[in-house]
């Protein structure tokens, strides 16, 4: 009875350890963008983007990092953080506009 009780309990505090740490990879690692960013285009802030973290994905709006669920993740148009802890963008996205293209349909 002890073990049906403390094996759910474990694993949501597991999880919810897991989900702490992906956001706050996420968040670091989208700071260092927007200093980045903000310099490169005079003081004005990115759209909207979706950052993804070990396996969760998390929404900038307007700019601002929400920490909410990211909802467009087709595409694989989210950036990812590399080893360095680095937002790393996708491959379609214009390095200069920092804006994502879908790729065309094949």
């Amino acid at each position: 009875i002890l073990a049906s009780v403390l094996i759910p309990t474990f694993t949501n505090v597991v999880n919810a350890a897991n989900k702490s740490k992906a956001l706050q990879e996420a968040r670091n690692a989208y700071t260092d963008y927007l200093a980045n960013y903000v310099t490169e285009n005079n003081g004005s802030l990115p759209g909207n983007l979706c950052i993804q973290s070990g396996t969760y994905y998390f929404e900038v709006k307007d700019g601002q990092f929400t920490g909410n669920p990211c909802e467009n993740t087709e595409n694989h148009n989210c950036y990812t953080i590399d080893a360095k802890g680095t937002l790393v963008a996708p491959p379609q996205t214009n390095p200069a506009t920092h804006q994502y293209t879908a790729p065309a349909a094949g």
